[in-house]
């Protein structure tokens, strides 16, 4: 029992710390820098071509949202 106690403390200590430091990544992430993979998710998805030209926001909180303004979808979907 006296070796689980401070397992378990430190185990706390380390899933807080991993959590803020996750927190602080996702929120310092710079979204405009993945705007080309976001293009290319959206264009096999809708089946074609995507172009963002707005700004993408992400907001943490429940649920994720992620939005995106300035969207152009070209043409009819490709069979």
């Amino acid at each position: 029992m006296r070796i689980v106690l401070p397992a378990l403390r430190y185990f706390f200590v380390l899933a807080i710390v991993s959590l803020l430091v996750l927190a602080a990544l996702a929120v310092g992430l710079n979204l405009h820098i993945a705007r080309p993979a976001y293009e290319w998710v959206a264009s096999r998805a809708l089946d074609r071509a995507v172009q963002i030209a707005g700004p993408i926001t992400l907001r943490f909180c429940a649920p994720i949202h992620l939005s995106m303004r300035g969207l152009t979808l070209a043409g009819p979907p490709t069979d």
